[in-house]
């Protein structure tokens, strides 16, 4: 995120401006989950 402030509008969901502190130190990774099956593990590859 560039700003302090994260804000989202969606069609079924809408999360107002918010801040997090402290920061994170370096880049957060994206975790992914589901139920395991030949999808899921296609979807990764």
């Amino acid at each position: 995120m560039d700003g302090d402030e994260a804000s989202f509008k969606g069609e079924f969901v809408e999360f107002p401006a918010s801040r997090s502190w402290p920061k994170p130190s370096g880049r957060v990774p994206v975790l992914l989950g589901g139920a395991p099956g030949p999808t899921l593990f296609a979807s990764y590859l």
